[in-house]
């Protein structure tokens, strides 16, 4: 990375209950002083944030914005000689999280100038009649699925905290278990499991709360499945309770790493990728061979 690097900056104007924009500007003139001039794009539609990331000429590409806007950064820059990082705005903010990214301008601006990065692995994630995504948090099928879809067909503006609690007691309503076949390919070779819920997951936080495996790593070219061989309402609580108190998988739940993963259902059941509903069963997900550079504190 070059002693002064060529910062782009892309930012979700809603995001942070419409602080985005606010944000884009304030770190733009904070680059200023320390004289880096930062180009600002702001989004107006889903797919803007990956074409920017696609066609800018910069060093660090920051997203300002919640997952979604990271993600879609993210996908623009796979491939490309650039370094990606994340002003955290949005509701779960899960890498930001996991990575103790600083929401402050004044820290991000340290952070970017200080150029400090980490290798991040990506993976691509197919479903059923679906175009091809690419996912950097967490793949699930079952109920947190099934949890992601109800919130889908409530959502009329903003996700809060409350928008999420209220599709969880209506998912919770409704939820049915489906039985699923999974299928990995892991560094000692390909196994199959049967189970009621899978999460395919390259994260700690999950839900808002630091409760998967602690010791996975960003890339290493695997993503860590937590295989739920029960999804009844009494095993979720289980599984809740196993979170609140120590880390999944605990008793509820098998561990494995893999590169590749195959998911099919007894029926078509629905899919989430990084907190968006993504179609229906069967999904696909392998490890994508090109990491990414995020800059870190």
């Amino acid at each position: 990375m070059a002693s002064t690097p060529r910062i782009a900056l892309i930012a979700n104007p809603v995001s942070g209950r419409g602080r985005g924009a606010q944000v884009l500007q304030s770190l733009q003139a904070e680059l200023l002083t320390r004289g880096v001039h930062a180009t600002a794009f702001t989004t107006r539609k889903a797919g803007d944030a990956r074409l920017h990331a696609q066609q800018v000429e910069a060093d660090i590409v920051v997203a300002i914005g919640g997952d979604g806007t990271l993600s879609e950064v993210l996908d623009g820059a796979a491939g490309r000689p650039v370094c990606v990082a994340q002003v955290p705005l949005g509701t779960a903010n899960v890498l930001a999280l996991d990575m103790r990214l600083p929401r402050q301008v004044k820290r991000t601006a340290d952070m970017l100038l200080a150029g400090r990065t980490v290798q991040l692995d990506t993976a691509l994630v197919r479903t059923h009649g679906q175009q091809e995504r690419r996912g950097f948090l967490v793949l699930g099928v079952g109920f947190d699925g099934h949890a992601v879809h109800t919130l889908e067909r409530a959502r009329t503006g903003p996700i809060s905290k409350l928008t999420w609690v209220r599709a969880v007691l209506e998912a919770w309503r409704t939820w049915q278990p489906t039985d699923l076949q999974v299928t990995v390919q892991g560094p000692h070779g390909s196994s199959q499991h049967a189970c009621q819920s899978v999460l395919v997951a390259n994260c700690i936080h999950y839900g808002g709360f630091a409760v998967l495996d602690p010791d996975r790593r960003l890339d290493d070219g695997l993503y860590e499945v937590y295989l739920f061989a029960r999804a009844s309402r009494g095993a979720l609580l289980r599984t809740g309770l196993t979170g609140a108190f120590s880390r999944l998988p605990g008793s509820v739940a098998t561990l494995v790493r893999a590169s590749q993963v195959q998911i099919t259902a007894s029926r078509p059941t629905p899919v989430q990728l990084d907190g968006d509903a993504l179609g229906l069963t069967p999904a696909s997900l392998h490890v994508d061979q090109t990491r990414t550079r995020l800059v870190v504190p």
